[in-house]
């Protein structure tokens, strides 16, 4: 196959200014990783704070997060099945779309931890501390994701489509058990 025009490179040779072929990129040093962490805890913080002052409490935005963490996953679910069933290709937006899915849960779970060191506690009855328990099955679901997502790298539509279906119904389940 020719060459685009323009392009006086060899092919299988790299360009200029391209790092040679089988060079990697160095690893990300752990203090940077560190500071990037605690700037988007006092990120998160600071907007908590910022929109306390307009009214909105932090039962407002567990609520609202849960609602978003159940449609995102949810359209994920449905896209990673459909992918899995068909045989489609996944493109790289689809990954970012699941594992923002899985990564709310952790502000979510940071907001549910707040309101129970602040004092508020889910509706009491048969089915509050059940709220509590769909926190921990995100978590577990999350992890068990992670684990399979290498373990199974061949069908990676069933195992994101899998685990965003459970998170999705996790986190409906947990808005209706927190309501009462």
């Amino acid at each position: 196959m020719a060459a685009p025009p323009g392009n006086r490179t060899p092919p299988g040779r790299p360009g200029p200014g391209s790092p040679p072929p089988g060079a990697e990129r160095p690893p990300i040093p752990w203090h940077f990783k560190l500071f990037a962490a605690l700037f988007a805890v006092y990120l998160a913080l600071r907007i908590v704070q910022m929109l306390g002052w307009i009214g909105v409490s932090v039962k407002d935005l567990h609520n609202a997060l849960a609602i978003v963490i159940a449609l995102v996953n949810g359209v994920a679910a449905i896209w990673g099945l459909l992918a899995w069933w068909r045989g489609w290709p996944l493109i790289r937006g689809y990954l970012v779309l699941a594992l923002l899915g899985w990564f709310l849960f952790v502000p979510q779970l940071a907001l549910g931890i707040a309101l129970y060191a602040g004092g508020h506690r889910a509706p009491a009855g048969w089915h509050g501390w059940q709220h509590y328990i769909y926190g921990v099955g995100a978590v577990l679901g999350i992890g068990i994701g992670w684990y399979y997502r290498r373990r199974l790298a061949d069908r990676p539509a069933m195992v994101f489509g899998l685990i965003c279906f459970f998170l999705a119904l996790v986190a409906a389940r947990a808005y209706v058990t927190g309501h009462g």
